[in-house]
C-alpha cells in the first residue's frame, strides 16, 4: 500500500510499517553557454564561449586556463566547469592538474586539484554532483584508470577503480541514474 505525502516524499507499506521513499527532482543543467578550453598543438590556455540556446553565435573570449593544455577532457554541473589534466607542449609533460571556472562569469579559470593521473585522450563524465575521468593516453600506452571528483568543493580526485582494459580517444555518456 502507497501513500503519498507532500514535500517530495512518498511512504510505502513495507514489513508492517511506512517508510519514507525521497521523490527529489533530478538534476537540471542550466544556462546556455558552451565552453572550451586549451586548444590543440602547440598546446594553448584560451578559454572560450558560446551561445548553445539555438542561435548562431561565434565563439568569445572567456579568460585563461592556468596552464597551457591540449588534448585534456572537461566535465560541468549547472556552477562550474572543469578541465581534467591534458598534455603541455612546453614542458613537455602530461598533466595532472585540473582548473575550474564559473560558467555564468567569464574570468580566468582557477586551480581545481590534481587528478589521479595524467593523460590526453581521456573522457570525462558528470551527473552534477560527481565527475570524473576514463582511460586516456599516457606515456607510450592507454590506460584503464577511472577517477572521480565532487564538482561542487575543489580537491584533488580519488581513485575509483579501473575499466578492466586499456583505452583512450573514446567517448562516454551518462545520465542522472548511471555515470
Amino acid at each position: 500500500r502507497t501513500i503519498a505525502a507532500a514535500a517530495n516524499k512518498l511512504y510505502h507499506y513495507i514489513d508492517a510499517q511506512f517508510k519514507e521513499i525521497n521523490l527529489a527532482p533530478p538534476p537540471l543543467w542550466y544556462g546556455s553557454r558552451g565552453i572550451v578550453g586549451g586548444r590543440d598543438y602547440p598546446a594553448k590556455n584560451v578559454i572560450d564561449y558560446f551561445d548553445i540556446s539555438g542561435s548562431a553565435n561565434n565563439a568569445v573570449d572567456f579568460g585563461d586556463l592556468i596552464t597551457q593544455r591540449y588534448g585534456g577532457a572537461a566535465l560541468s554541473n549547472e556552477t562550474r566547469a572543469v578541465f581534467v589534466s591534458g598534455y603541455n607542449t612546453t614542458g613537455p609533460v602530461t598533466l595532472t592538474s585540473m582548473e575550474y571556472v564559473t560558467c555564468a562569469t567569464t574570468s580566468n579559470a582557477t586551480s581545481f586539484g590534481e587528478n589521479t593521473y595524467g593523460a590526453t585522450g581521456m573522457s570525462c563524465w558528470s551527473n552534477g554532483i560527481l565527475g570524473g575521468s576514463i582511460g586516456g593516453w599516457s606515456g607510450d600506452a592507454s590506460v584503464g584508470t577511472i577517477s572521480y571528483l565532487t564538482i561542487a568543493t575543489a580537491g584533488n580526485a580519488a581513485s575509483a577503480g579501473a575499466l578492466g582494459y586499456n583505452t583512450s580517444d573514446h567517448v562516454s555518456v551518462n545520465n542522472d541514474t548511471r555515470c
